[in-house]
C-alpha cells in the first residue's frame, strides 16, 4: 500500500501547508498577482520515500511559451541540481503541467524556482519542498 502525504512548501514570502492529496502554491506572488494574465505554481506531493515537484502555468487564455524548473538539495549529505526546461502550451483552460522531477529516499528539503516566459509576460515562482515536514 502507497501512502501519500501532502508537503509544506515554504514559499517566498508566505508559508502554506494544505492538507490531503495533491497541492499547488502560487508562491511568490502576491493576491494582485493572482489576476495577472500569466502565473505559475509549484507542485509537490510525498508518496512514500519519494518526491515528486512539478510546476504549473496558467494563463487567462491558451497560449505557448518556455519554462525553466530548477531543483537543488538544501542541507543533507548528498547534493541535488536537476534543470528542466523547454517549450510548453496551455490547454484549453489555459493550464499546463511543465516538468517532473521525482527524488526519492532522502530527508533533505529542496529549493524549487521555476521562470514562465509566454506571450511577452514573465511569471517567476520560488519555494522549499521539504518531506520532513
Amino acid at each position: 500500500m502507497t501512502v501519500n502525504k501532502l508537503l509544506k512548501i515554504l514559499t517566498v514570502p508566505l508559508l502554506l501547508g494544505i492538507g490531503g492529496g495533491t497541492f499547488a502554491v502560487k508562491a511568490g506572488q502576491t493576491a494582485a498577482d493572482a489576476d495577472a494574465p500569466l502565473t505559475c505554481e509549484i507542485s509537490a506531493r510525498l508518496s512514500g520515500t519519494s518526491v515528486s515537484i512539478h510546476g504549473i502555468a496558467r494563463a487567462d487564455a491558451p497560449t505557448e511559451g518556455i519554462y525553466r524548473l530548477n531543483v537543488k538539495s538544501v542541507g543533507g549529505a548528498n547534493r541535488t541540481d536537476i534543470s528542466q526546461g523547454g517549450g510548453f502550451a496551455t490547454d484549453g483552460n489555459g493550464e499546463a503541467v511543465l516538468g517532473n522531477v521525482s527524488l526519492g529516499g532522502s530527508a533533505t528539503s529542496y529549493s524549487v524556482d521555476m521562470l514562465v516566459k509566454a506571450g511577452g509576460l514573465e511569471a517567476s515562482c520560488t519555494g522549499i519542498v521539504d518531506p520532513r515536514a
